[in-house]
């Protein structure tokens, strides 16, 4: 019986010592979040950011405008291509059917000369009827298919946002 006395004595002594240091170590942070210095951080979306939503959405916007399309020139591809010199840094380029074929052409025909490769402007250039023709095509498409007309409309916009982006970044 002494022995249960002796314990429950230590045991309430123990958790009135435990309150103690609890009630303690409360009132220290209390006192501690009030000399705390609290920073406000306001997040940023990066550049990279809005060029990823435009590139993803010129992506779906061509692979809808691809179901639609029955003349295979027209069809458009995307692919990754080395960005501003760089081999490592890429970028999402679409082209018409009709512009690969035409750029490999005359990049045969220039290695065949020993020529300069034509550039994109130069294949460009050659081709502007085609385009034409291929411009007309994708107007009647889009405004047949509601889709494909909304597609188109968010492409625009997060090219007008990543454009915002751009033009903000070049300001700072």
């Amino acid at each position: 019986m002494d022995s249960l006395r002796h314990i429950l004595r230590k045991t309430s002594l123990l958790v009135i010592l435990v309150g103690i240091s609890v009630g303690h170590l409360q009132a220290k942070e209390d006192n501690q979040s009030d000399s705390i210095e609290r920073v406000e951080v306001v997040g940023e979306k990066t550049l990279a950011f809005y060029r990823t939503q435009m590139e993803a959405a010129e992506v779906e916007f061509y692979d809808e405008f691809n179901k639609h399309v029955k003349n295979s020139r027209y069809k458009v591809v995307c692919k990754d291509e080395p960005r501003d010199n760089s081999y490592r840094i890429t970028q999402k380029a679409c082209y018409p059917m009709y512009f690969l074929e035409k750029k490999t052409d005359m990049i045969n025909r220039a290695r065949q000369s020993r020529s300069a490769i034509p550039s994109n402007k130069d294949v460009e250039a050659s081709l502007r009827s085609e385009k034409a023709k291929a411009m007309k095509h994708a107007e009647k498409l889009v405004q047949k298919k509601p889709e494909l007309k909304t597609k188109l409309v968010e492409m625009y916009k997060t090219k007008q946002l990543f454009l915002k982006a751009e033009q903000q970044a070049n300001n700072n």
